[in-house]
């Protein structure tokens, strides 16, 4: 299974946003059609703009479990990542 710290997940986000900001850089300077061009920039920039929200909901959902761990709550927390419910639980813990 694999396993991402909430940084390693945030730093993959803006790792891929960057990498398709490049692409749109790309069609943007390479694709002739321009009905093609405006789709595909259009599809890139909403694929962006949902990475980086997910980044925050990410970002959001590590400081929720870690308010809770540091009150000793050790329960699991139930977190969203496009739409799917996630549940998140501290190492050791079933």
């Amino acid at each position: 299974m694999l396993a991402l710290t909430v940084e390693s997940a945030k730093m993959l986000a803006i790792a891929i946003a960057i990498g398709l900001i490049v692409v749109a850089y790309l069609v943007y300077r390479y694709i002739k059609a321009v009905t093609t061009k405006a789709i595909l920039l259009l599809v890139i920039g909403g694929s962006v703009l949902g990475i980086w929200n997910q980044r925050t909901e990410l970002n959001d959902c590590g400081k929720k479990v870690i308010a809770k761990a540091a009150l000793g709550d050790l329960s699991s927390t139930t977190c969203s990542f496009f739409g799917f419910d996630t549940k998140v639980t501290l190492p050791g813990q079933d």
